[in-house]
């Protein structure tokens, strides 16, 4: 990832052959921000994962 905003991300590699052919549009990727405003306003909780085990979730309180 080489850029995120609110409603994308931009993919970049050395080379376009890097990456040619690796995604489809409608493919599922995992971006893992580095914090969490992107992606806070878009759900009503957060899951707590520990390995594969939901551990707890988090309800989102708004308009606080």
């Amino acid at each position: 990832m080489a850029s995120v905003s609110q409603e994308h991300g931009v993919i970049r590699a050395a080379a376009p052959a890097a990456i040619d052919g690796k995604f489809r549009v409608g493919d599922q990727v995992e971006i893992i921000p580095n914090h969490s405003c992107l992606t806070e306003a878009h759900f009503d909780e957060y899951v707590v994962l520990e390995g594969d085990r939901v551990m707890d979730r988090w309800h989102i309180e708004r308009g606080r």
